[in-house]
């Protein structure tokens, strides 16, 4: 799962927020945007967790079915 957060917003937030729930996140930081990467199984966790925390603009599950 990734989040993408507006850059002024205050993402160690959200970083913080999942934490709490025993992920690592990997960080990406651009001139405009900053996309925070969920590590691990994230089938048990809703976008909404996460969509609803300022400075998010989008959350985007992108898990696939291993063949």
């Amino acid at each position: 799962m990734i989040i993408i957060a507006e850059k002024a917003s205050n993402y160690e937030d959200i970083i913080s927020s999942i934490q709490t729930f025993g992920y690592q996140v990997d960080l990406s930081v651009g001139t405009e945007t900053v996309v925070l990467g969920i590590k691990g199984d994230t089938r048990s966790l809703r976008e909404e967790q996460f969509s609803s925390l300022p400075g998010v603009r989008e959350v985007r599950r992108i898990s696939s079915r291993y063949k």
